[in-house]
């Protein structure tokens, strides 16, 4: 194995986050993820609210596009920004 890996990706929300901390989660996080030479699987934006994980609905439109992309990814990264975060970039 060569130690690279293709990720399905979530962007997790509370519902208390501004949309604009889950486009900064797509545009700063998945560069970052294709610079270390892993693969990315990602929900289209505007499949849910803000294009994140919030509610079970959405939970099943994740699962559902797992479903989908069964035997494509390795595993998994979840990513929940947050306003409360002082450091740049948000998911240092």
């Amino acid at each position: 194995m060569s130690g690279r890996s293709t990720f399905a990706v979530l962007f997790g929300n509370r519902g208390v986050s501004p949309a604009s901390l889950q486009a900064a989660a797509r545009r700063d996080m998945i560069p970052v993820l294709k610079s270390l030479g892993h693969k990315t699987l990602m929900t289209d934006p505007h499949a849910t609210r803000h294009a994140a994980i919030e509610t079970a609905v959405d939970g099943e439109t994740f699962a559902n596009f797992l479903r989908s992309k069964h035997g494509s990814y390795d595993g998994g990264s979840c990513a929940f920004p947050t306003s409360g975060m002082k450091r740049e970039p948000w998911w240092l």
